[in-house]
């Protein structure tokens, strides 16, 4: 899952891999074992671990 603009990019139960684009993006892993990577912009990134 990818996006050029200011994205809020968010996993679900699988294993997802997030990549933001050329904004300023937020990725969110989940309950996957996901895999963020920024690009471009000022990105944030938020890992929830569910118990």
């Amino acid at each position: 899952m990818s996006g050029d603009g200011n994205d809020h990019l968010v996993g679900n139960a699988l294993d997802n891999l997030l990549i933001g684009g050329r904004g300023d993006d937020q990725l969110e892993g989940a309950a996957g074992n996901d895999t963020l990577y920024g690009a471009q912009g000022n990105d944030s990134f938020n890992r929830w671990r569910w118990l």
